[in-house]
């Protein structure tokens, strides 16, 4: 599924007129932002502190960083990584 729009709700596409302080992700109502509240929560801080590491160096001309989301079949929560 494509990311929805910066102004859509990202529970239902609807525009979205609530926000999330930290990250600025959109909402339409409560309701949604309450039925994406636990997982929003999470991933929310963790990609603040994500944001909040350094990139690492390159280790050649040709190196590029890009960040991901690791789904560690041993855990119960994503992790973000730079691949």
């Amino acid at each position: 599924m494509a990311t929805p729009p910066a102004n859509h709700c990202v529970m239902c596409d609807n525009t979205g007129t609530l926000r999330c302080t930290r990250c600025q992700t959109a909402y339409c109502s409560l309701g949604c932002q309450s039925s994406d509240w636990d997982k929003h929560t999470y991933l929310c801080r963790e990609a603040q502190n994500f944001l909040d590491q350094n990139r690492p160096q390159p280790n050649g001309p040709n190196t590029i960083w890009r960040r991901s989301i690791w789904f560690d079949p041993a855990s119960t929560r994503p992790k973000f990584r730079w691949v």
